[in-house]
């Protein structure tokens, strides 16, 4: 019988009944400079993916829902392949019938300005117009 087993101050378990997946907390309070969310690539980002799913796009009140959440879900997925670790991505679109009126869009939150962002672009032709806002806020 051995009395060297050791034990973690943490959980109390022994340390051979520790998963070897679990993974150490890291406390990484800010983004790394290359890690942090860039308004002006994201917007690129953004405008590049309008151009290319809206150019010849017409406006249709049954499609639009539909079309909306694809494109967040597009412009989602691509902003998490540019690399912003640790980032929580919201993207928001709106997209309406161009018909020569004003439209205002507006949003406010809580967050950290060392390291949350935002941007938005517009996109339009001659039948809709999109709005795409998309936030980058840091996961301590």
């Amino acid at each position: 019988m051995s009395a060297s087993q050791s034990f973690s101050a943490v959980d109390g378990l022994p340390e051979t009944e520790k998963t070897a997946g679990e993974s150490e907390n890291t406390y990484i309070l800010r983004p790394i400079f290359q890690q942090r969310f860039r308004p002006s690539v994201v917007k690129e980002c953004i405008h590049a993916l309008l151009k290319e799913e809206l150019a010849n796009a017409e406006y249709s009140p049954e499609e639009m829902p539909q079309l909306t959440k694809r494109l967040s879900e597009n412009i989602k997925d691509k902003l998490k392949e540019m690399g912003f670790d640790r980032y929580k991505m919201v993207v928001q679109v709106v997209i309406g019938e161009q018909r020569g009126e004003g439209v205002f869009m507006a949003a406010r939150c809580f967050w950290d300005a060392d390291t949350d962002n935002c941007t938005h672009d517009v996109f339009m032709n001659d039948s809709l117009f999109c709005v795409v806002a998309a936030f980058g806020c840091f996961y301590y």
